[in-house]
């Protein structure tokens, strides 16, 4: 992703939904960006803001609470939006999208990664299983490659690319997949007890159905890349 955004020193990132910041960490490591994290979850943002002190990083990484479809920025703060396995979580894409666009400064990059169906239906069996995973873990809904494509579109953005890069990140669900067959006893039988909740009962139950989903094909991993246009459409060159 920083490679396909180009983030080098000084540029200035939102990091959309990011967690207790991770990725935020990495790019002011690794590429010497400027980065703002936002999410809604309040205690992530306090983690992050305590972490950037106790590591030195505190005035190259900021974090706050704030929705990224509606953030408190000015246009055209960043120069580039940053967004790994968050978008998937909001119920309204196209209002991320036009948000995004709203914040980069012309010639702006937008870069995420995450999850999407590949087809719209996918027949019920297939929506069933992909209704399992996505439920379990508070998704929405997922769009297919040609929805988010043309919505990013529609927001404004040019250059839009997509990269499957699903074999990726199947190394790492396999090990989840492992650690849930052997965990998935217990946990039911602590969800029967009552010492577990429905809402970690249903995320054990995603973490299963989102290996079958993938050996099914009913989704795919995609880093999306777009850019905000240098100049206005219908605004010619002096």
């Amino acid at each position: 992703m920083g490679d396909i955004a180009g983030v080098s020193a000084g540029h200035r990132v939102v990091d959309a939904g990011c967690g207790v910041g991770g990725g935020a960490f990495w790019l002011v490591r690794n590429r010497s960006a400027r980065v703002h994290g936002i999410t809604i979850v309040g205690s992530q943002a306090a983690r992050g803001s305590r972490l950037a002190r106790s590591r030195g990083l505190d005035g190259r990484v900021s974090f706050t609470c704030q929705d990224y479809c509606r953030t408190a920025f000015a246009d055209g703060t960043f120069d580039v939006v940053w967004a790994r396995e968050s978008i998937c979580h909001a119920a309204d894409k196209r209002a991320f999208l036009d948000e995004a666009h709203r914040l980069l400064r012309p010639g702006g990059t937008l870069v995420m990664a995450d999850y999407f169906r590949t087809a719209r239906p996918l027949g019920p069996e297939g929506e069933d299983v992909l209704a399992t995973w996505v439920r379990g873990w508070a998704i929405p809904d997922l769009s297919t490659p040609r929805e988010m494509t043309q919505s990013t579109v529609e927001a404004g953005f040019e250059d839009v690319v997509l990269r499957d890069i699903t074999a990726a990140v199947e190394p790492s669900l396999r090990r989840l997949h492992r650690i849930v067959k052997m965990l998935s006893p217990g946990a039911g039988l602590l969800h029967g007890l009552r010492i577990r909740s429905a809402v970690q009962q249903g995320n054990v139950a995603g973490s299963a159905a989102i290996w079958l989903a993938l050996r099914r094909g009913l989704w795919s991993y995609v880093i999306l890349s777009a850019r905000k246009a240098s100049r206005p459409s219908g605004h010619p060159s002096p």
